[in-house]
């Protein structure tokens, strides 16, 4: 009996160890997109200035790797496409505040960056707005928002 349970003990730890040692590894690096304005507090009709990184459509770095009798074999790892078509909006600060959108087309290059110049609309009232840039299933929020004031001091 004792030498039964000794066999069974080994046979579950050698088919633990094979399907351990074969089985993929699995890295994943991507970041989430994040925008910025250069400015904090503007007036109606100033142009912004909008920074960004990380805006990819889709996450393509997975990369799953497995060894066997052959070797390693790697898979994935192909480049993400860099995101299209975005656009920009704010939002007032408290209630009743909606998303306007203030700019469109923007596109990312091929590193993943986005860099745009925009235009704050001449009716838009003062105020604190959230800003967010915005993509096909993606949205970025501009982390210290817009104070918008009726001239600089």
């Amino acid at each position: 009996m004792p030498i039964r349970r000794i066999v069974s003990g080994l046979l579950l730890f050698g088919v633990l160890l094979a399907t351990f040692a074969i089985a993929p590894t699995v890295r994943a690096q991507c970041a989430g997109p994040s925008a910025d304005l250069l400015e904090r507090r503007a007036a109606p009709g100033d142009e912004l200035s909008l920074r960004g990184q990380y805006w990819a459509t889709e996450c393509h770095d997975v990369i799953a790797c497995s060894q066997g009798c052959l070797g390693t074999h790697c898979t994935g790892g192909e480049p993400s496409p860099f995101a299209r078509g975005l656009i920009v909006q704010i939002r007032r600060q408290g209630p009743g505040g909606h998303w306007q959108t203030i700019a469109t087309g923007i596109d990312a290059g091929p590193d993943y960056r986005i860099k745009a110049q925009l235009a704050l609309p001449d009716d838009v009232m003062l105020g604190q707005y959230d800003v967010r840039v915005r993509g096909s299933g993606i949205v970025a929020a501009v982390p210290h928002g817009l104070d918008v004031v009726a001239t600089h001091t």
